[in-house]
């Protein structure tokens, strides 16, 4: 009978191992799984941002080249000036939109509770 008891108490020591060592896999998989819908997020978050960049480096290039020749190429140099303010007034619209359509509902699919890499991200796009 003392077998039997120095038997059970190495398997609940054993026992206790395994699950350790499945826990550590289960939060090793959770952690890549969550690295994977973070490098999501920050691709989509990154894109948008580049598209607005692109978009605001066309519209100051534009208005350097018209405040450069003083307007002097332009026929209606005032209705130039009204074009190139409609243009940076449509851009600051489109920035706005990009950020409640996208980065902003992609921040709002991160739980509260989130831990790690969703942290880093949140901080990442908010400062």
């Amino acid at each position: 009978m003392g077998a039997n008891i120095q038997l059970e108490k190495q398997l609940r020591v054993e026992l206790a191992g395994l699950e350790e060592l499945v826990e550590a896999e289960r939060k090793r998989m959770r952690e890549a799984g969550d690295k994977a819908a973070v490098a999501i997020i920050m691709k989509a978050a990154t894109d948008s941002v580049q598209k607005g960049e692109e978009e605001i480096e066309k519209a100051t290039s534009k208005a350097e080249a018209l405040l450069a020749t003083k307007f002097e190429s332009q026929a209606d140099p005032l209705k130039a000036i009204e074009t190139t303010v409609k243009d940076l007034e449509e851009l600051i619209k489109s920035t706005n939109e990009t950020l409640e359509k996208v980065i902003k509902p992609k921040i709002d699919e991160i739980p509260a509770t989130a831990q790690g890499p969703f942290v880093e991200a949140r901080r990442s796009l908010f400062n």
